[in-house]
C-alpha cells in the first residue's frame, strides 16, 4: 500500500464467491496488468476440484444411461446362466445381487430372443473375447426371488467390450414385442 497516497483513484478486481481471498488493488491506468501466480494457482485449483466434483454427476446422470440405451440399442446378444445369488444385510440396507456368466458369441437358439435385437441390419463387431464373462447385478427383491442358481437370462454386451453388459429379465426394463 505504500505506492498509493490518499485521494488516488484505485481499481479493484475481486470474485464475488470468495471476495477476501481474491481481492486486488489496481490503479486506474494498470487495471489489467498480469495476474499473480498465486491467484492462478487458487483458480485452477478451485476448477480442478469443482470439475471433479460435477464429473461425478455427468457419468451418474449420462454416461449410465447412454451405456444402457447403446446396450438396447445396438448390443450382441448372448445366453447367460445365473451363476450365484447373494443377499448382503450389512448395516440398515439390504442389498440383493444376481451374479450371472456369459460366453460372447454364444447365441441362444430360441426364436424369442430376436425380438430383443432392434436392428437386424446394424453392423456387428467380432467380439475381442470368446471366454466366459461374469458380472454382478444389484436387483430388487422381487426379481431376485424369481430366479434361481442355473437360470437362463438374455445377456446384451458390446462385441468390443464384453465386459459391459447388462441383461434384460434382471434389468428394470420390460421388453414389448
Amino acid at each position: 500500500y505504500s505506492q498509493y497516497r490518499k485521494g488516488d483513484e484505485v481499481f479493484v478486481r475481486f470474485l464475488p464467491v470468495a471476495r477476501e481471498a481474491t481481492q486486488e488493488m489496481r490503479r486506474q491506468g494498470n487495471a489489467y496488468e498480469g495476474i499473480p501466480l498465486s491467484t492462478v494457482a487458487f483458480y485452477l485449483f478451485f476448477a480442478t476440484f469443482w470439475n471433479g466434483i460435477v464429473s461425478v454427476f455427468f457419468v451418474v446422470m449420462y454416461v449410465g444411461p447412454f451405456l444402457q440405451w447403446w446396450l438396447l440399442r445396438f448390443g450382441s446378444v448372448a445366453t447367460g446362466t445365473v451363476v450365484e445369488k447373494n443377499v448382503d444385510s450389512s448395516g440398515e440396507d439390504t442389498t440383493y445381487k444376481v451374479t450371472y456368466s456369459f460366453t460372447p458369441g454364444k447365441k441362444t437358439s430360441s426364436a424369442s430372443v430376436s425380438s430383443y435385437l432392434t436392428d437386424s441390419s446394424s453392423v456387428q463387431f467380432p467380439s475381442s473375447s470368446r471366454h466366459a464373462n461374469t458380472s454382478t447385478n444389484a436387483v430388487s427383491q422381487m426379481l431376485y426371488n424369481r430366479f434361481n442358481q442355473g437360470d437362463q437370462v438374455t445377456v446384451l454386451y458390446l462385441p468390443a467390450f464384453p465386459k459391459v453388459n447388462m441383461t434384460i429379465e434382471l434389468s428394470e426394463y420390460e421388453v414389448c414385442e
